[in-house]
């Protein structure tokens, strides 16, 4: 397995390389902001087991101060490999009550943001030791993801891993699991509560989805409850008689809305670049008020 890797402040990517030929596209790399963004290649190859574990990393090769322009489009970005030794990593996970362990997955951190997806673990265990690269400046990342009956995911993050760490800990928080109303409630209005289980030390990002051009909402909070704002007043006032479906999501550690919505917060840990942890309900329907 041959897989390339591309980070900058702007923007990531990642593709899987030819196995004969080692040719590799990353397709559509998009970013925000400027008109071209700087960043930096890395390419890691390894041989895996028959359960799809790397055995041995074969080689990792880097290009740097690749510049990207809005439109543009880049060939010929060869990278030279060389050979890579092996360490390894180990610890375990704790899961909350009633939940199962889902996946152990480990990638390759650079300080670009790039990572490179190196093996994803199905099994129960809770236990895990994997064989890791050793290579200078490179970190690992580790991603547990968990479910409960209710439907209810959880997926806990731990970057900046030593290639070599040894004891790792990982402990998942309990999602959010939706309380009231029931699913297939009627006669829901702007003064019908939603409430749901609290994600510990958390924030919520509780979604109403309607359907067709009638308008969603998004309430963020860090109470365990709220209702769907009345925005009548600028013409988004819930529509009647209409089937919508909510969800709860959420991210953590944020001590406040403010604290996720800063340098580091939610979409860091949505993206897996920060320590933290995220969750997601399951759906459920409701009809509202004539």
């Amino acid at each position: 397995m041959t897989r390339t890797a591309f980070g900058s402040p702007e923007a990531v990517d990642n593709a899987t390389a030819a196995t004969a030929t080692g040719a590799y596209n990353m397709g559509t790399v998009s970013w925000f902001g400027p008109t071209t963004t700087t960043g930096n290649i890395h390419a890691l190859q390894w041989l895996f087991d028959g359960t799809g574990f790397p055995t041995d990393y074969k080689g990792y090769g880097q290009k740097l101060n690749v510049a990207l322009s809005d439109g543009g489009v880049f060939a010929s970005q060869n990278v030279t490999m060389s050979g890579v030794s092996e360490a390894a990593i180990s610890g375990s996970v704790t899961l909350p009550a009633g939940y199962n362990l889902a996946s152990k997955r480990m990638s390759v951190g650079f300080a670009d943001r790039s990572l490179i997806e190196v093996l994803a673990d199905l099994g129960s265990s809770t236990n895990f030791t994997y064989t890791t690269p050793n290579i200078t400046g490179a970190t690992i990342q580790m991603r547990i993801t968990a479910g409960n009956a209710a439907g209810t995911s959880v997926i806990t993050t731990k970057p900046g891993l030593a290639v070599n760490a040894t004891g790792v800990s990982i402990t998942l928080p309990a999602g959010s699991d939706l309380s009231l109303p029931p699913n297939a409630a009627t006669n829901v209005n702007n003064s019908t509560t939603f409430s749901y289980t609290p994600f510990l030390g958390g924030v919520h990002f509780v979604v109403f989805n309607g359907p067709g051009a009638n308008p969603d909402y998004v309430v963020v909070t860090t109470a365990a409850s709220t209702t769907i704002p009345n925005l009548s007043s600028v013409g988004l006032g819930l529509p009647p008689s209409t089937v919508y479906s909510w969800n709860v999501q959420g991210a953590a550690p944020f001590a406040s809305v403010d604290a996720a919505a800063g340098p580091g917060g939610w979409l860091a840990v949505f993206l897996g670049t920060a320590e933290g942890s995220r969750t997601a309900s399951t759906n459920r329907s409701f009809t509202t008020a004539p």
